[in-house]
């Protein structure tokens, strides 16, 4: 009976361990035409934008709802912004780190600043966007996100055009960069042949769109990616794409 007990103990302890040594993953939600991304970790969820046209909120708020929620924009275009009510209501201490670069309308400006700011950075995400170039229109200002796990990144350009790309793509040179989020959501003005160049180690890339409404990715783009070897997935075709980090 004693070693009946003495197994079960271990058994829990066991269990246990290995749930919390589950590694944090990286999700890419099937929004439509749009960006989501969740960034899970063991206490907390870090979101790369919150827009779409419909998102999974039940399986987000199940993984995310009792864990501290903070919120990184790219811009604030609608199709990036269009679940902050959602998830302020459904998430818990959702925060935000930074205003958009871009001129906000009112609407938009009162949207986003009824979120705090959050109190804390992040180490492991890197703004690498720059604002000393002459911008043409508002998605040159997005931001541009890098994220460091073990020792991969990820990278997430936002909506991010081949002109902006030029003054940032510097920054990355060299690093083991393995994932990439297509820039506006695989336009043919974003994703250009400078940056692809930068991106020696890249092994994956994502487009989040409807293709059939939207035209995006880019049969430009795609060209782009096919002369690299470059594999490409679309969350229209496959899905909500889950990553470990």
């Amino acid at each position: 009976m004693k070693d009946l007990i003495f197994v079960f103990i271990f058994l829990i302890l066991f269990s246990s361990r290995i749930e919390n040594a589950l590694p944090s993953r990286l999700y890419v939600w099937r929004v439509g035409q749009g960006q989501w991304i969740t960034w899970v970790k063991e206490q907390n969820c870090l979101h790369f934008d919150m827009g779409g046209e419909s998102a999974p909120t039940r399986f987000i708020q199940k993984l995310c709802r009792d864990k501290k929620n903070s919120l990184f924009l790219s811009h604030a275009d609608l199709d990036h912004i269009r679940f902050i009510p959602w998830g302020k209501k459904n998430l818990a201490n959702l925060c935000l780190h930074e205003l958009p670069r871009e001129t906000l309308n009112e609407k938009k400006r009162r949207l986003i600043t009824s979120l705090p700011l959050c109190t804390f950075n992040s180490e492991l995400v890197e703004d690498i966007s720059i604002t000393y170039f002459k911008k043409k229109n508002a998605n040159d200002l997005s931001r541009v996100f890098l994220l460091k796990s073990s020792n991969r990144y990820t990278l997430i350009p936002g909506d991010s055009t081949t002109s902006a790309e030029h003054y940032w793509s510097h920054k990355i040179s060299n690093l083991n960069i393995t994932l990439l989020i297509l820039g506006h959501h695989g336009s043919r003005y974003s994703t250009g042949d400078n940056l692809l160049a930068k991106l020696s180690y890249l092994r994956q890339t994502i487009c989040s769109a409807r293709k059939k409404r939207y035209g995006h990715p880019h049969a430009d783009t795609a060209q782009r990616l096919i002369r690299r070897g470059l594999p490409l997935i679309a969350t229209e075709l496959w899905g909500n794409l889950s990553y470990e980090m």
